[in-house]
């Protein structure tokens, strides 16, 4: 076949272009593969990050509702210190009433130690707080 006065054997074109396009047809065959592998991983990747993100915010409510529970057990603690440092300075003053009073008593650490467990590890300690209460009425009487 002539084309613009050049002789160019037919046979031998079309067999390299049918080479050209079986090698880009073989090319895009992979690359299609890659590419939906990568999107499974990804997927894959998606769902391990969203169970993450699920996993740290329940933690971060049970940490919260932790971090209240503490709150709440240190704001009894203080009123239970601030009851037994009232009960500690009522016993310091000598009572009004009496001429001749009794021997103030002070308390040794491990005896304040040991009103202090048993105000806060008992169950009965709200009956002992209410017991604290009337003590510290009568007194204050």
């Amino acid at each position: 076949m002539y084309i613009f006065g050049i002789d160019i054997p037919i046979v031998e074109v079309i067999f390299a272009v049918g080479i050209i396009g079986i090698i880009l047809l073989l090319e895009i065959t992979i690359i299609l593969i890659l590419i939906t592998y990568h999107m499974k991983n990804s997927k894959k990747l998606e769902d391990k990050v969203s169970r993450l993100i699920v996993a740290l915010t329940s933690l971060k409510k049970v940490e919260l509702k932790e971090l209240e529970k503490v709150q709440k057990l240190e704001e009894e603690e203080r009123g239970i210190i601030n009851r037994l440092r009232r009960i500690k300075i009522l016993q310091i003053k000598k009572p009004a009433f009496k001429k001749k009073a009794a021997p103030v008593k002070k308390f040794t650490s491990k005896q304040k130690r040991k009103l202090y467990e048993t105000f806060v590890t008992k169950k009965k300690k709200n009956k002992i707080v209410d017991a604290v209460d009337k003590f510290l009425k009568r007194w204050k009487k």
